[in-house]
């Protein structure tokens, strides 16, 4: 959702050492997976992290993201559950976890102890208490939103990004 936004901003790539590298081009993308995968202008030969597939629920993870432009935070927490996420006649298979991250996150990478990226930041759900009836005792009126009870925040797998980039990595 990031790459196919008219008008966005210039793509680029920044290393923890401060350097910046331009998004030469988008090699492959999938709107419903939310993944794409890009080509940067290097100018010395950086070494991607490596993408590991099979992460497990309670397995420890981390984010390294940029919420809300608050460069390099870097969160941790657990996977919590996969789910298959259904819409116009397709599934997709995400999974929830409970690292924080927030909108500008997207496409930050989700890594386990070892430093392996085993998803990617997605997206967030907001999940309110509703109330049973309306306000005004009215059954025809939609019930009201209630407190806000929990996020969920929404990844995609390594898996669905090997399987983007035509590979097969399965650990």
């Amino acid at each position: 959702h990031v790459v196919d936004i008219p008008g966005s901003p210039v793509l680029a790539v920044q290393t923890c050492d401060g350097a910046v590298h331009a998004v030469r081009e988008i090699l492959a993308v999938s709107p419903f997976a939310d993944v794409a995968i890009c080509r940067i202008e290097a100018g010395a030969e950086l070494e991607p992290l490596p993408l590991v597939t099979g992460a497990k629920p309670g397995q420890r993870l981390h984010a390294l993201s940029h919420p809300d432009a608050a460069l390099y935070s870097f969160t941790e927490g657990i996977l919590s559950r996969y789910f298959v996420y259904r819409a116009d006649g397709q599934a997709k298979t995400m999974f929830t976890t409970t690292v924080d991250f927030a909108v500008g996150s997207s496409g930050g990478p989700l890594v386990d102890d070892c430093g392996n990226v085993v998803g990617m930041v997605s997206s967030t759900l907001a999940i309110y208490a509703q109330d049973e009836e309306p306000h005004d005792g009215r059954r025809d009126e939609p019930a009201v939103p209630g407190d806000f009870q929990m996020g969920l925040n929404m990844c995609v797998p390594a898996a669905a990004i090997v399987r983007l980039a035509g590979g097969s990595r399965d650990r």
